[in-house]
Parts: structure tokens; C-alpha cells; sequence
């Protein structure tokens, strides 16, 4: 506060906004903090090199454990290497980039060893997305071979391997995120980077007697740290069939013998930690969140990092402390300007420097320069003439320092948001709605955003937001207007073909119509609003607001058999809902459902001894035909 009085009475004419306020102070205790470290730690080795080592120095160790069969260090190497020489016979050849639309497998760890001993960038696929999206991702690689089913060692034994030459700045692989120009940005990655992945298995705890589980989807960043975290130090990778993961997730872990996984909080609400079973002594000081005393990290990274960028310190409570950083730099800026830094204290934006940073996006050069930024001059102060070398990736999250040095997130200062665990910017949503939405006027406004309802039991949704005759700043009415049928007609019209075009953690589950459209002082939509507003609606005020006809009380059929009853009462448990909002004949998804309460609802069943199936509920949906699964299953 003296720095920013000291300047005011120097610069009578300037406005507040433009106080310079950073003090010396400041840049004492920064210094202080600033991890240096990492530029000694980056080396030119290749991240399937680390790997082979453990093929030599321990060959028979267990490398992969997974549910179509096992393979040590040293089949795991011959295997990648056959497979390598196949696709090099085929054409694949350095600077390459080769799709992976595959099951998780042990055949899909090979690929992407194989990709990578070939010379290649690895473009890892989500095979349940739409097909328009994938075709779209393949075309833009420009892949001349695609790996989309398992490749088998027969005719492969004879093959010899080409000896590839890479650098650590040849590309290693591509991740597909969503995109705010209507089409998912491809984040490219360099080898330093994905040997990144190996320097940070010792912060998160991953040894050589690890078990760690292969959960995360292949198009986030997650599934790469339990591959690469995991092999890079002789451990052993876990990968049970995607029935179990989807329905007996926590039977997988336990008989697997899991002992390290990564994990969103909505996935890890679907585990009872009391039947888990830990393979490892536990410490005094883990946390004690867990029945059983697990070990928790809670971590901060994103997928233009190579890695987990920072984990809570033990015995940390407050869940918005990430910590510091483990092999970069972090720096905090003011939101609007990342030339001036934010003093110690103060909300600013998330700047990352380090090694294992993205080389940017792929044909986006606008997006690149955007997002990397070099040598802000304040740099200067800590790194000397070598600051205009250094790359700077602004992350669009605002944090805070606490006094300890750790960082406290606050939030996103732009419109990308995360829905369990995966990240989706908004405006990529907004564009695909609106060329989704029948009888468009030209000035009407689509709004997309994730809402946390103020009832605790609800999971956040997606919602949508349509307002078609004009911006307007009148509140003589309420806000959200009532949806009639031909709204109704065209938002399932819209929803059906957003399903067509993006995945189903991208399609809002909730169409509210405006009657007018929040306006800031500066002209700006008021999103903050619209979300406050949403946020008091109740489970089952939203109901209404979905795109499955709704019907009155008395006209929604009853359960009449006992299972229908059961899978009543937990939908209402799990939905929050009313008994009496939902009907034998109701949608799981329409009600509010999603992929996650699906693992739920089937680990309820199971308590219950009723044998129901993820894959159950992609079919029936209602508790009708939920119910004569269940019979089914009971006969089989």
C-alpha cells in the first residue's frame, strides 16, 4: 500500500489502475523463492532411452500388468522395437505423425514406444469420440499410417530396427485440447518435454516398487504421467479392461495391487477408501482426508507442461494450495499486463517457465504467440542478459503467493473451464451451438458455461444459455424466461447434432432461455450474472431446462417390482432429485446423469447385489429397461 501511495502522490494525473506497485520488498522474497534449479537438470536423453535401460539392468522386472497378459522391460523393448521397424517399412519416418486410436492395452504402450523409436510424433486419440472429430484431428496431422488396433509381434521377428537420430527438440507428441476457434488446438510437445515426465516421478512419489494404475483417458494429459512417469523408473504399469475400470473400479485396484493412481475428485468420490487396501506403509504425516490413511497429492498441471507442474506440501488443508513448483519457475503478473510482475500477495496471472514446456500449437502461430511469451523485461532482474532466451507460458489461471512461497489458485481469467478433469473452452462450445441452433437470428446471443449449483450434493453441469432477439439490458422480467415446446423441439435438435460434432463432456445437459441479456458497465456480457443466477436453481427447478419432455406428477409411471423400486430410490439419491420427478420411463442422462454417476449408480447397485453394468446404462438409460437388464444379467 506505501508503494502504490508513494506513487499516486509522484503521478497526480495517472489513474490508479496504472499504479506501479511492485516494491523492492517484492523482488526480495521472489528471488528468495525462484526455483532455479531446473536449468542444471535438463539432459538430451530420450525419454524410451530411460526406459531401455531398466530392459538391461533389470530385464525381467515387471514393466506392464494389464488384462491381456503381462510383459517384462525386456519383451516390452523387443516388442516396441519390432514394431518401430513395421512402421518405418511403412513410410514413417522422422518429423512424422502417427494417430493412436486404440483400447487400453499393452499393445497401446508399444505403439507409443514404437511411434516415438521410429522418429515420430505419437497423436494420442479418445476412441469414443465422435468420428467427425477424430477424421478432423487425423487430416490436420496430415498421419499416413494410423494405429487403431492392436499390432501383434507375428512376422515381426526378423525385422532390424533403422537407427533414428533425435534431439530433444524433436517433437515427441501432440495432444488434442479444446479449441476456442471452434476446432481442438493441437499442443505440441518436444522429447525434453516428454522426458519431463521421468524427472518428476521421484516429486510424486513414483519408485521402482510402484504399481501405478493406467486410468486417465489417452487424450489428456494425465494418462501420459502414469505411462511415461511410471516406465521412465522401472515400475510397473496396471491396466485393468475398460469393463472394470467403468464397473469395478476399486476391485481392479485391489486385485491389481495398485499402489499409485491419478485420479479427477468426481472419479475419486466414486471410490470407498475404506475397501482399499494399500500395498505400503503409511507415514505419520499423510493425510488423513482417507479412511485407511492413503497418501494424497493434490496436483497443478496442464497439457503444455511435460509433467505435474506442483503438488500441495503435506499436511496442507486448504484445497486451492497447489504448492511450488517442482522443476520450473512460476511467476505471477498482472492479468492485463505480463510486462509488470504482481506483488507478493496479490492476485495476478500464472506465468510457467522451465524445460518441459510446449513448443506451441499446431498450425496456430496467432495461438502460439498469444500463449509464449520472451524475455518480459522484469526477467532481467533474475536471470540476467540470458532473459531474452527464456519462454514463458501464460497459463489464463490467476493465483496468489502465500507466505510460505506456495501459490493459492483463485481462478481462470478467461473463459476455458474444467468439467471432471477434462478442460473445454467455452467459445469452441458457443461456435459449434450456434451453427447447431435452428432459425439463428443474426444478433442473437449463445452462451455456454459450467455452473456449480448452491445445493452441495450437485455436480457441476454445462449449461447453455440462448437468448435469439437481440441483446438487451431490460430486468423488468425475470431473467431466465420458461422454455416452451418449440424451444424444446429446437434444443434437442441442437443437442443431437452437437453429439455429432464434439464429445459428451462438451454437449450441455441444460437449454435456458433468456429474456434479456445481463450487461457489465463496460459494455460486456455479464457472465458472472447469468451464472449466479443458475446457481440457484434446484435439481429439480433445472429439470425443466432439459431437452427430454418433461411430464406432470400423476403422469410419470411408478416402479412396480422390486429392482425398479431400488433403481428409484438411487437415482433420487444420486440425482438429487425427488422420488417424485422421476418416472420408470426417464432418462439417467436427461435427468441430469453423466458418465461418472453412471460408475456411481452401478457401484450402489452392487452393494445391493444387483448386477448392472455401465454399459447397461449407455443402452436402457431408464429404470424400465435398467431393470430388465438386470434380469437378464441375473439369468446369465
Amino acid at each position: 500500500m506505501a508503494e502504490a501511495i508513494q506513487w499516486l502522490v509522484k503521478n497526480p494525473e495517472q489513474k490508479m489502475r496504472d499504479a506501479k506497485i511492485f516494491s523492492p520488498e517484492d523482488y526480495h522474497q521472489i528471488a528468495q523463492w525462484d526455483n532455479k534449479s531446473h536449468f542444471d537438470q535438463v539432459d538430451d536423453q530420450i525419454i524410451d532411452v530411460l526406459i531401455d535401460q531398466h530392459a538391461l539392468s533389470n530385464p525381467t522386472a515387471a514393466a506392464i500388468h494389464s488384462w491381456d497378459g503381462d510383459l517384462t522391460y525386456a519383451e516390452l523393448k523387443s516388442l516396441s522395437l519390432k514394431l518401430a521397424a513395421q512402421l518405418q517399412s511403412l513410410g514413417v519416418c522422422p518429423g512424422d505423425m502417427v494417430p493412436l486410436c486404440m483400447e487400453k492395452s499393452l499393445w497401446a504402450i508399444v505403439a507409443v514406444l514404437a511411434v516415438i523409436k521410429s522418429g515420430a510424433a505419437f497423436v494420442p486419440l479418445e476412441a469414443l469420440q465422435p468420428k467427425r472429430r477424430l477424421e478432423g484431428i487425423i487430416d490436420r496431422v496430415h498421419g499416413r499410417v494410423v494405429l487403431a488396433s492392436p499390432v501383434h509381434a507375428a512376422g515381426l521377428e526378423s525385422a532390424e530396427r533403422t537407427v533414428v537420430r533425435r534431439t530433444a527438440s524433436s517433437t515427441a507428441y501432440i495432444l488434442f485440447t479444446s479449441g476456442s476457434t471452434g476446432r481442438p488446438k493441437g499442443c505440441i510437445m518436444n522429447h525434453s518435454a516428454l522426458t519431463g515426465f521421468a524427472a518428476h516421478a521421484l516429486p510424486l512419489q513414483i519408485t521402482r516398487t510402484s504399481r501405478v494404475l493406467h486410468f486417465a483417458s489417452y487424450s489428456v494429459h494425465a494418462s501420459l504421467i502414469e505411462i511415461f512417469c511410471t516406465l521412465s523408473v522401472g515400475a510397473t504399469l496396471c491396466i485393468p479392461t475398460h469393463h472394470d475400470r467403468m464397473n469395478d473400479l476399486q476391485g481392479s485396484i485391489n486385485r491389481m495391487g495398485v499402489t499409485w493412481t491419478t485420479m479427477t475428485p468426481s472419479t475419486l468420490r466414486t471410490l470407498d477408501t475404506r475397501d482399499l487396501r494399500s500395498a505400503e506403509a503409511i507415514p505419520k504425516n499423510a493425510y488423513e482426508i482417507f479412511q485407511g490413511g492413503f497418501r494424497l497429492l493434490i496436483g497443478y498441471g496442464m497439457t503444455e507442461w511435460g509433467g505435474i507442474l506442483s503438488a500441495q506440501k503435506p499436511g496442507t488443508r486448504d484445497t486451492r494450495n497447489i504448492g511450488e513448483a517442482f522443476l520450473g519457475s512460476v511467476w505471477l503478473v498482472e492479468s492485463d499486463d505480463h510486462n509488470q510482475l504482481a506483488p507478493v500477495g496479490a492476485v495476478g496471472e500464472l506465468l510457467i517457465e522451465g524445460p518441459y514446456l510446449t513448443r506451441g500449437y499446431l498450425d496456430d502461430e496467432e495461438k502460439t504467440a498469444e500463449a509464449l511469451v520472451v524475455g518480459p523485461k522484469w526477467l532481467r532482474q533474475f536471470r540476467g542478459d540470458a532473459y531474452l532466451q527464456r519462454r514463458l507460458y501464460k497459463t489464463g489461471d490467476l493465483a496468489q503467493y502465500e507466505p510460505d512461497g506456495t501459490l493459492r489458485y483463485v481462478s481462470r481469467k478467461d473463459n476455458q473451464v474444467k468439467l471432471r478433469g477434462y478442460r473445454i473452452e467455452l467459445e469452441e462450445v458457443e461456435y459449434h451451438l450456434r451453427e447447431s441452433w435452428d432459425g439463428m437470428e443474426h444478433d442473437a446471443v449463445l452462451l455456454a458455461d459450467v455452473v456449480v449449483s448452491a445445493e452441495d450434493s450437485a455436480s457441476p453441469s454445462l449449461m447453455a444459455f440462448i437468448h435469439d432477439k437481440g441483446a438487451s439490458t431490460a430486468k423488468d422480467s425475470s431473467l431466465f424466461m420458461e422454455p416452451d415446446e418449440q424451444f424444446h423441439l429446437r434444443a434437442r435438435k441442437a443437442e443431437s447434432k452437437l453429439r455429432e460434432q464434439l464429445p459428451g463432456h462438451m454437449v450441455p445437459t441444460v437449454y435456458i432461455p433468456l429474456s434479456y441479456v445481463p450487461m457489465t458497465v463496460s459494455r460486456k456480457i455479464d457472465r458472472r450474472a447469468i451464472r449466479t443466477q443458475a446457481a440457484t436453481l434446484s435439481q429439480h427447478q433445472l429439470l425443466r431446462y432439459r431437452t427430454e419432455p418433461q411430464t406432470g406428477e400423476n403422469e410419470r409411471a411408478k416402479p412396480s417390482s422390486m429392482t425398479e423400486l431400488a433403481l428409484h430410490r438411487m437415482f433420487a439419491l444420486l440425482l438429487d432429485l425427488e422420488p417424485t420427478d422421476i418416472g420408470v420411463d426417464d432418462s439417467f442422462y436427461a435427468l441430469g446423469g453423466h458418465s461418472i454417476g453412471a460408475m456411481q449408480l452401478v457401484s450402489m447397485c452392487q452393494e445391493e447385489n444387483i448386477p448392472l453394468t455401465v454399459q447397461d446404462l449407455f443402452e436402457k438409460e431408464t429404470i424400465a429397461g435398467l431393470a430388465e437388464a438386470v434380469e437378464r444379467n441375473r439369468l446369465n
